[in-house]
């Protein structure tokens, strides 16, 4: 009959075993680890693409129920509205607000969006690719300039691995969009002599420089 000493060898790994195993256990790890950064860059980017759908649906429905103009702006490194003189100079990455303007001209900030990782954003005119510095509705809850604009979001300079995309109607409409060769290809097309979309018009990519 076996001892238990005999028994415990028996169930022991040998430190072979044990070396091949942790190596196995590495390559898999390796193997995995960059298939789950890209989930949390995804997963991140996707939550500022909500973000700034969420500053757009704010903006509109603020100018409607306090009838007066809200604004989109850049944020400042200090995380105030990048606002100076009718207008925006600040950087996307920061993040970005929606404020109405008070009888001084102030910004009175009515929300705060941030982008804590920094990652890259630009915003232009669907048109003609123009950068555009904010976003301005007005108590009718329309884009005061008129024009389709395109708000994109890219993973690291400007890569478009992860793109996201707003797109912001003439209308005050938002369509969500992704990559680039997903729906914007067939719905960011340039606008006909009449205002309205081409479906032969030139597609429109996401930037972010």
């Amino acid at each position: 009959m076996p001892t238990d000493s005999t028994l415990k060898r028996l169930h022991a790994f040998t430190l072979i075993e044990l070396m091949i195993a942790i190596a196995i256990a590495a390559i898999l790890l390796s193997l995995a680890a960059p298939s789950f950064q890209d989930m949390i860059i995804r997963s991140r980017i996707e939550t500022l693409q909500d973000r700034f759908a969420n500053a757009v649906i704010t903006a509109r429905t603020e100018a409607s129920s306090r009838g007066q103009t809200l604004w989109i702006c850049p944020l400042k490194a200090d995380g105030e509205p990048a606002y100076e003189d009718g207008d925006c100079d600040g950087d996307w990455a920061d993040g970005w607000a929606v404020f109405a303007l008070d009888a001084d001209n102030d910004p009175q900030l009515v929300a705060r969006f941030l982008n804590p990782h920094a990652y890259p954003a630009t915003l232009k005119l669907a048109s003609n690719n123009a950068a555009v510095t904010h976003l301005r509705f007005s108590a009718s809850g329309f884009p005061v300039n008129g024009q389709a604009s395109i708000f994109a979001l890219c993973n690291s300079g400007t890569a478009a691995t992860h793109a996201r995309g707003v797109m912001v109607e003439p209308s005050g409409r938002i369509a969500m969009t992704q990559g680039t060769e997903s729906i914007h290809k067939a719905y960011f097309h340039q606008a006909g002599e009449n205002g309205s979309r081409d479906a032969q018009g030139s597609a429109k990519s996401l930037s972010c420089s």
